[in-house]
C-alpha cells in the first residue's frame, strides 16, 4: 500500500515527459502534404515488408517495394495505385538488381525536377531508405554448412550495406532534411541464441555497420534507424523447425547418429512446440517500422517487444558467466551420454 503513491508519481512525472516530447515535435509525424515522399523497402514479397509497403502507400508516400519473387510484383500491380506503388524485381544479393533500383528512384526524382520547372509542383525526394530483407538458417555450428553461413551473412549483411552504399548518393544530394535508413536487424544482432548461430552472426554485423553508419551520417542529417524486434509472427519465426529439420536431414549419417534423435527432439522439436507463446504479433513491428519512417524524429533504436525493452537489455548488461547460467543448456548428444561409448 505504501508503495502506490510512488507508483502514481511516477505515472505522473512520465506523462509530463511525453506531453513534453510530442508538444515539442519528437513525437509529430511528416506532413507528406508538402512534398512528394519516396520510401525504397526491400523483402516485400512478406511480412512486415509487404504489410510496411501497403501502409506507406495507403499513407500517400511513393513506394518503390522489392520483390524477390514476379508474383509479389504482380500482387502489388494487382492490388496498389500504379502511380504511386512501384514493385521492382530484386535481389539484395545482385549489385545490378540494387542499382536498377536506385536508378529509378533518381529518375523519378529527376521527373519531379522536370515538371516543376513547366509548372508547380511538390518536389520529390527519398524520404526513407528501409533494409527489411532477410533469412535465417537454424542449426547447431556443427551442422549448418559454410555457405549458409555465407548466404545468410549475404543477404542480412551485405545487401544492407548495398542498399545503403547505392542510394547514399541520393541521400546526401537532395538537401532534404527528414531522410533517413531503418535497418532491420533483430534482438539477434543484441542477443545470441544458441541453434541460430548463422542468423544471429549476421545480425550482430547488421548491428555493428548500422551503429558506425549512424556516427558517420548525423553530420549531413540523416537518420539511421535500427529495428531490433523479439519474435514475431513471420514466415522466418514459423518456420524455423522446417528449416532446421532441412540442416538436420542434410547431415552425414555419422553425424546424425552422434548426436541421435532424442537430442533432436529435446534440443528442436520440444521448444518449437512452445514458441508461439513467446512470439508476439506480427502488427507490433509493422507499427514500430512505420513509426521509424513516419516520426519527424524518429529513435535511433526501436525494441519492439515486451521481452526486446525490458529483458534483453537487462541480460546484455550481466557478466558473461551470468548469463551463460541463466540460458538453458542442451541435452547431451547420444555419443556422450553416461553408459553409452562414443562413436
Amino acid at each position: 500500500m505504501f508503495a502506490y503513491p510512488f507508483v502514481a508519481m511516477g505515472v505522473l512525472l512520465i506523462s509530463a515527459v511525453r506531453l513534453v516530447i510530442y508538444y515539442a515535435g519528437f513525437e509529430k509525424n511528416i506532413d507528406t502534404s508538402q512534398n512528394s515522399l519516396a520510401v525504397v523497402i526491400t523483402g516485400c514479397d512478406s511480412g512486415f515488408g509487404r504489410a510496411a509497403a501497403l501502409n506507406c502507400h495507403a499513407k500517400g508516400y511513393h513506394v518503390f517495394a522489392g520483390c524477390l519473387k514476379q508474383e509479389s510484383v504482380d500482387f502489388f500491380n494487382s492490388n496498389c495505385e500504379q502511380q504511386r506503388m512501384k514493385p521492382i524485381l530484386l535481389d539484395v544479393c545482385k549489385q545490378e538488381d540494387v542499382e536498377k533500383l536506385a536508378m529509378s528512384v533518381s529518375q523519378w526524382i529527376e521527373e519531379g525536377k522536370e515538371t516543376n520547372s513547366s509548372k508547380a509542383g511538390k518536389s520529390r525526394y527519398l524520404h526513407a531508405l528501409v533494409n527489411n530483407a532477410g533469412r535465417g538458417t537454424s542449426g547447431l555450428v556443427d551442422w549448418v554448412s559454410l555457405d549458409d553461413y555465407k548466404t545468410d551473412m549475404e543477404v542480412n549483411l551485405f545487401g544492407q550495406i548495398r542498399l545503403v552504399k547505392a542510394c547514399l548518393g541520393i541521400l546526401m544530394n537532395q538537401h532534404y532534411a527528414r531522410a533517413r535508413i531503418v535497418n532491420m536487424v533483430s534482438c539477434a544482432g543484441l542477443v545470441p541464441g544458441a541453434f541460430m548461430s548463422s542468423y544471429s552472426t549476421s545480425k550482430f554485423a547488421s548491428e555493428g555497420f548500422s551503429q558506425c553508419l549512424r556516427l558517420e551520417l548525423r553530420n549531413f542529417g540523416i537518420r539511421v534507424v535500427t529495428m531490433n524486434p523479439s519474435f514475431h509472427e513471420t514466415p522466418l519465426t514459423t518456420g524455423i523447425k522446417e528449416r532446421a529439420m532441412q540442416t538436420w536431414d542434410r547431415l552425414p549419417s555419422k553425424t546424425r547418429t552422434m548426436y541421435g534423435k532424442e537430442f533432436l527432439i529435446s534440443a528442436l522439436v520440444n521448444p518449437v512446440k512452445h514458441l508461439p507463446k513467446l512470439t508476439w504479433k506480427a502488427d507490433n513491428v509493422v507499427q514500430d517500422m512505420m513509426s521509424a519512417i513516419e516520426l519527424v524524429h524518429p529513435p535511433v533504436r526501436i525494441l519492439t517487444g515486451l521481452d526486446a525493452k525490458f529483458f534483453h537489455p537487462l541480460f546484455r548488461t550481466l557478466p558473461d558467466w551470468i548469463q551463460g547460467l541463466l540460458t538453458p543448456r542442451f541435452p547431451q548428444p547420444a555419443a556422450f551420454m553416461k553408459n553409452k561409448k562414443p562413436l
